[in-house]
């Protein structure tokens, strides 16, 4: 690979630190790499909320759900208005089989970002298949509302009217 990667900080455009990489696996590079910054991060500042986020959101791209749970919920004490923490803990609780969990994170996420489209459309495809066709048209009309063209919006609100026997909407 022989590259270096900067770990910059945005607020100040400075490179904190860079990090060499001599290792010829590219298709770990970016694992690597992820972990290597998110370390740096960390060491500089351990109470680092901001690495504590990117931490929890490298567990969910790695699979390991409950430590992702955990790191997310942690930063969310101290960052309870983070809409993005609350739409990656949704999605680490849908991952881990958590249904309920995951639509409070949604609809939390919703709450403080209405526009936050791909967090309605989860939602919807949640409530579609937990058998609650009408708050996923409620959501998938609202999406419409703002994109009259999503096909994903317009496909669960077919699939609820469906759900609900009402083939002529559907």
């Amino acid at each position: 690979c022989n590259k270096t990667f900067y770990l910059v900080d945005l607020r100040t455009n400075t490179v904190i630190d860079s990090l060499k990489c001599d290792d010829d696996r590219s298709s770990d590079l970016d694992w690597w790499w992820s972990c290597e910054a998110i370390g740096k991060i960390l060491e500089l500042n351990p109470k680092s909320h901001e690495g504590t986020f990117l931490k929890g959101r490298f567990h969910l791209a790695k699979r390991e759900y409950h430590e992702a749970i955990n790191l997310l919920q942690a930063y969310l004490k101290d960052n309870p208005q983070s809409f993005l923490a609350h739409r990656f803990l949704g999605l680490a609780y849908l991952a881990n089989g958590e249904t309920q969990q995951a639509k409070n994170e949604l609809t939390e996420a919703i709450k403080l970002n209405p526009d936050l489209t791909e967090a309605r459309l989860l939602l919807a495809d949640l409530h579609l298949r937990t058998g609650a066709p009408d708050l996923a048209i409620e959501e998938a009309q609202k999406i419409l509302e703002k994109d009259s063209k999503s096909t994903q919006a317009r496909l669960i609100l077919s699939n609820a009217y469906f759900q609900k026997r009402d083939v002529k909407k559907a």
